[in-house]
């Protein structure tokens, strides 16, 4: 008796949300169409599942009749990435052109020096950039070496970077522009430029910048012996 074979059931297209992500139209960063979030976002998590997986293993078969070896350590440090701070409700998204021009004009006259060096000019696609309640994050990573690592932080207008409690590494902000308001652990302090401050491993932080121009900040992140 043959097994009858049952249709197929037809792929639903779900309509793109409409609207703005901004409230005015005269904000220096805006918004296109949100970038697909798939091969990329899924290839960060598949890697931070396979972290535990066999490669922390040893094979213990060449030390079974070696009682006096000293076993290798088979902790494995955790690596930092970007991918720690634009988590969600962090969304991906792309510049519209001409946002991207005019940041990249602003970049110029912010990291101005006396003698041109292609290398060290810094442009807009050199971020990924995020949205979240109608607002706008960029990050980029300068030196990252496992445990340790730096990098930019620029929040547009009135952005602020939801609260998020990081169980990796204490991290240094320098603030470069603008003036940020940072809550710690339910503590809020207001900052201004050249000033730094410090986030803890293991404490719940937001960031807001408060004012139009867009606040960019330097940070460093240290894995420390608390955060396992």
């Amino acid at each position: 008796m043959k097994r009858r074979k049952e249709p197929e059931r037809p792929v639903e297209e779900i309509p793109p949300a409409d609207g703005s992500i901004f409230s005015t139209p005269n904000d220096l960063i805006r918004h296109s169409t949100p970038e697909d979030e798939g091969p990329q976002r899924h290839s960060v998590d598949r890697s931070k599942l396979l972290r535990s997986g066999p490669s922390s293993m040893i094979v213990l078969d060449q030390y079974e009749e070696e009682d006096s070896l000293i076993l290798p350590n088979s902790t494995v440090q955790p690596a930092l990435s970007l991918s720690d701070l634009c988590a969600p409700p962090l969304k991906p998204m792309t510049l519209l052109t001409q946002d991207k021009a005019n940041l990249a004009e602003w970049f110029t006259n912010l990291w101005a020096l006396p003698v041109k060096v292609d290398s060290t000019e810094i442009f807009p696609d050199q971020f990924e950039w995020f949205c979240y309640q109608g607002r706008v994050i960029g990050f980029t990573m300068d030196v990252n070496s496992g445990p340790f690592c730096n990098g930019k932080m620029l929040l547009g207008s009135f952005m602020k970077k939801p609260l998020w409690v990081d169980h990796s590494a204490a991290t240094v902000f320098n603030l470069l522009t603008s003036s940020v308001s940072v809550t710690i652990n339910g503590r809020e302090s207001r900052f201004n430029p050249g000033k730094s401050f410090m986030v803890p491993c293991g404490s719940a932080y937001s960031i807001q910048n408060v004012y139009a121009q867009p606040a960019v900040l330097y940070f460093t992140r240290m894995i420390t012996e608390s955060s396992e």
